[in-house]
């Protein structure tokens, strides 16, 4: 039988159990003000786990696939950025956003996350392309407030922020950006934030998520006649991807992942940060990216030959579906708001 389940996993549609359908009643869960007792330790133990297969297949990904299919708009962030700007970047992981943006003409990068394995590899990539000079990488507990003890005289033209706000409670949200405010931003530093929104109100059209779902799944077509042939090795990363999933849809994988409400970000920095324009950038193009890795575990010849052409389509259905505005609800949806302090 063909395997198709798992590809929009992430996207926060809510999918029933025999069809992957939305839910027209589904509603997000409130955000935690503070996080509940063990809330913060299961979350760690969940990044010890599965930090490894987050990197290599669901979120980072490789270099190549960065630039083919977030390369657009990380290079809109790039230009943003004032000349010689220095750059904080909050939950920078292994680092890959930090050093692309290098790449695109950013003088320099700091780079902070609260684990040392992800630090470890940030500055060992740093080396390896020759960067260590510009991208930096700082090791803090989970906040800011660290950061400006460790770095009393830097301050900042801009803060960055890729995918890592939804981790985390109202009360942390507004405590980094009161850090970042109050000691480590120059007057008018510009605000660049990319973090998924989901919009219950209305219910993505059935046609929307089977397209979507068609073309996420591609990699694995052709089981059913024998042309696609899962190894043992792809099928174990697969059980592992799968089993991440610790809380049900529209929530994310990890235990305390939940994306925005519309509007509801911008709420909660409100006192810190002026947004001036959010735009959508990103839809379900990552999803096809893990297909076709998991398929260069088993097929690797013909997964490196149709990887390019198979994301450009991707690509290009995501962003006719995003410049057409077909998605009005029921999905998550990447917004990158663009902003100042003050």
């Amino acid at each position: 039988m063909e395997q198709r389940t798992g590809a929009l996993e992430g996207l926060g549609v809510v999918i029933g159990q025999e069809e992957r359908r939305v839910s027209g009643s589904a509603t997000l869960p409130p955000r935690w003000e503070v996080s509940p007792p063990g809330l913060d330790e299961r979350e760690r133990a969940w990044w010890e786990r599965y930090a490894e297969v987050e990197e290599k297949y669901c979120w980072v990904q490789t270099d190549a696939i960065q630039r083919q299919l977030r390369g657009h708009y990380v290079r809109r962030i790039a230009r943003a950025l004032p000349a010689g700007a220095r750059v904080l970047e909050l939950g920078c992981g292994t680092g890959w956003l930090s050093m692309l943006l290098c790449e695109y003409g950013v003088a320099e990068t700091c780079g902070v996350d609260f684990s040392s394995e992800q630090i470890r590899r940030a500055e060992a990539q740093s080396r390896a392309r020759g960067l260590s000079e510009r991208a930096h990488f700082v090791l803090v507990d989970n906040s800011l407030d660290e950061l400006s003890s460790l770095l009393p005289e830097v301050q900042f033209d801009a803060l960055v922020v890729h995918g890592v706000l939804h981790h985390l409670t109202a009360e942390e949200i507004r405590r980094a950006f009161a850090t970042f405010c109050g000691s480590l931003a120059k007057p008018g530093s510009r605000v660049l934030i990319l973090e998924p929104v989901l919009d219950l109100r209305q219910p993505v059209a059935p046609w929307l998520v089977w397209l979507m779902q068609g073309i996420a799944s591609l990699p694995l077509a052709g089981q059913r006649i024998g042309l696609r042939k899962r190894s043992e090795q792809e099928l174990r990363v697969q059980a592992l991807i799968d089993g991440r999933t610790v809380s049900e849809p529209p929530m994310g994988p990890s235990p305390k992942e939940l994306p925005f409400r519309p509007g509801e970000l911008e709420e909660l920095i409100a006192p810190f940060v002026t947004v001036e324009q959010s735009s959508p950038v990103m839809l379900f193009s990552f999803h096809a990216a893990k297909s076709v890795l998991l398929m260069e575990i088993s097929q690797p010849r013909l997964a490196r030959v149709l990887r390019r052409p198979y994301l450009m389509l991707a690509r290009a259905v995501e962003r006719a579906i995003l410049s057409l505005g077909l998605v009005r609800g029921g999905v998550t949806v990447f917004q990158l708001m663009e902003g100042r302090v003050g």
